[in-house]
């Protein structure tokens, strides 16, 4: 859809976007965001499908993505619920935070960042429950399956390993990363 990440993949009339700038201080997700602003714009969309491949993408060990930090996840999260009068489709733009705030607290429980992390989780997981039982345009599944994934920890760590088994591989390698820092 429109709001998925990758500018890389789509080609902007100018009109469309000359006022709509990348958010400073997200360097996670400004894409989706970007994408997210212009889909708030409300205009009539043209698109026009090219069978060609335009774009290659090179996956690199020290590429912003790879080195981002945890906080990222956080920031992204923030961005969307600071921001969220912007959008007339708010269930996306709040289920968009939920997933960040999510990925934020696995992740830094994983890397052991401490209660200063997990409390910020906490309470922005209580803000994105807030707006999540206030939106009516999301489902009562969606609304459930978010508050089970905040409720418990374990259980979204799952949901993770069924998506992708990758993960326990990330595990380990942090866990790694971390006994070797500490001999």
């Amino acid at each position: 859809g429109l709001f998925r990440s990758y500018v890389t993949g789509r080609l902007y009339n100018k009109t469309v976007v000359e006022s709509i700038r990348f958010p400073l201080n997200v360097h996670l997700a400004e894409d989706q965001i970007f994408n997210s602003m212009i889909a708030a714009c409300g205009k009539e969309w043209k698109i026009c499908l090219v069978d060609k491949c335009q774009y290659f993408y090179f996956m690199r060990d020290d590429s912003l993505v790879h080195s981002c930090s945890n906080r990222a996840y956080y920031d992204v999260c923030r961005w969307y619920l600071e921001h969220l009068d912007l959008f007339h489709q708010k269930g996306y733009v709040i289920q968009q935070a939920f997933r960040s705030i999510l990925n934020y607290r696995y992740r830094t429980r994983v890397c052991g960042e401490g209660k200063t992390a997990q409390k910020d989780a906490r309470e922005t997981i209580k803000t994105c429950l807030h707006h999540l039982w206030r939106e009516q345009s999301i489902s009562v599944k969606n609304k459930m399956l978010f508050t089970v994934a905040s409720i418990s920890p374990s259980l979204y760590r799952t949901s993770l390993i069924i998506k992708d088994r990758t993960i326990l591989d990330w595990e380990k390698l942090v866990k790694e990363q971390i006994s070797a820092k500490e001999t």
